[in-house]
């Protein structure tokens, strides 16, 4: 769990004292050199800062993906449980119109082996029994 804010501070802290004990310790340096070491210790700020702050936004969006998907989860099977209540048969259909699930209440309805028979694969057409009704 990041805290954006309190990585930048700490590390703006961070960036001040080396710099700060760089000039102390190297004071023999130029200050071309101390130039070099602070911009390089702000470009890894600035990095840092970056990264923490995409690592943060791309960590929400996956946490609130995955509350999404489990509340559409919930919300699908309370709509499958309520639709058994009201009717007969309930189907899962792929995008080709295939059964998804296997549906035991359909194959009796249409007394198939009373109801023994598995459907799940089988297209939704296959029980259709006019023409024009399958090529719709």
């Amino acid at each position: 769990y990041l805290k954006v804010p309190w990585i930048a501070f700490w590390n703006v802290l961070y960036t001040i004292v080396s710099v700060r004990a760089y000039r102390q310790w190297a004071p023999t340096e130029t200050d071309f050199e101390t130039r070099h070491f602070v911009l390089f210790e702000g470009g890894l700020l600035m990095l840092l800062i970056v990264v923490s702050t995409s690592v943060s936004r791309a960590t929400w969006s996956a946490a609130c993906r995955d509350v999404e998907a489990m509340a559409l989860k919930d919300e699908s099977d309370a709509m499958t449980v309520l639709l058994n209540w009201v009717c007969e048969v309930v189907l899962d259909l792929d995008e080709d119109l295939r059964i998804s699930e296997d549906t035991p209440r359909l194959a009796a309805m249409l007394m198939l082996s009373s109801g023994s028979r598995n459907l799940q694969g089988s297209l939704l057409q296959d029980f259709m029994p006019l023409g024009h009704d399958r090529s719709k």
